[in-house]
């Protein structure tokens, strides 16, 4: 191979390893800005390992989809901000990503605010005895990446990925990550409301649905539907609503119904939940409307008079 040859085919693998990479970010800005706890996303890195570039012929062509390969299977450096990389025992060919720059909640802030990436550490890594790690042939890392919002720059939040060959999975969050509530949900029930969607999004919809069912029974124990039974609380508050109410919006007795069966089965319908959820989101909003329009809407009705009334005072 002439100097001139060798020179192309190194700037060739430089801009395949590039391209790798930024598959490897793509995918992470992916999981850290669109995905919750113990969700994941795969990186595509489509036909970029098969292949090879005009400049690389026959057993160079070889040589390149291998290294290509091997990067892709083997451990990953990711770099923080600063470009710093950590790893101990990376090859030449191994991928660098970089952790990308994201948009996350500020709970301080109260917004969405962009978060600059401050340190990448490969937690199996640290190892130098031992730093590779596989699990049916797939190489196992999990990193703790930490950012800093750029607004109030206050405490950096630390978010743990797990990958597994190309699968990187969101396996923890300090703190928690923030799970916004609808304004149309009341105060007494909305930290149920939350759980719910916090379950949810972790994959646990059964308890998820337990918690959407706890919302329906509170929200009506709350205004004043004393029932020993919660299926009679929720009849006696659904009847409690105005007639036009009721003709047109979701009264929460079917939702509970619904979510009782499937909790009583154990089924954890994710289609229910999404269902119900809804519903009950539309409940509450429905409720707000009415009362713009009509502040005493939901006031208690007054009784009907009894058909015999007690005789006078005195007789």
């Amino acid at each position: 191979m002439s100097p001139q040859q060798s020179s192309d085919a190194e700037s060739a693998w430089d801009a395949r390893s590039a391209e790798l990479a930024g598959r490897v970010t793509k995918a992470l800005r992916t999981l850290l800005e669109d995905k919750h706890l113990y969700q994941r996303v795969e990186v595509d890195f489509g036909d970029l390992a098969e292949s090879p570039p005009p400049v690389a012929r026959e057993r160079l062509a070889e040589l390149f989809v291998e290294n290509c390969k091997n990067a892709i299977r083997g451990p990953w450096d990711l770099a923080d901000n600063t470009g710093h990389y950590r790893k101990v025992g990376l090859d030449q060919h191994g991928l660098r990503p970089q952790v990308p720059d994201v948009k996350l909640f500020c709970e301080r802030c109260n917004r969405l605010e962009a978060f600059n990436s401050l340190a990448a550490e490969d937690m199996l890594g640290r190892d130098r005895q031992n730093p590779k790690y596989e699990v049916d042939e797939q190489t196992v890392q999990v990193f703790a990446l930490s950012f800093l919002c750029q607004s109030c720059k206050s405490v950096p939040e630390v978010i743990l990925v797990r990958r597994d060959g190309a699968r990187l999975t969101c396996s923890g969050r300090a703190p928690m990550e923030h799970t916004p509530v609808p304004d149309a949900i009341p105060k007494p029930v909305n930290r149920y409301y939350r759980d719910a969607v916090i379950a949810y999004q972790c994959g646990q919809t059964l308890p998820g649905l337990f918690m959407l069912r706890t919302v329906i029974e509170q929200w009506v124990r709350s205004q004043r539907h004393s029932e020993e039974r919660a299926s009679d609380a929720i009849e006696a508050y659904r009847r409690s609503l105005p007639e036009d109410f009721r003709n047109w919006y979701p009264c929460l007795r079917k939702e509970y119904e619904d979510l009782s069966a499937d909790i009583h089965a154990a089924i954890g319908s994710a289609e229910l939940f999404r269902d119900a959820i809804r519903r009950i989101d539309l409940h509450f909003n429905a409720r707000n409307l009415f009362t713009q329009a009509n502040p005493d809407a939901f006031a208690p009705r007054p009784t009907s008079p009894s058909p015999h009334p007690a005789p006078p005072s005195g007789s």
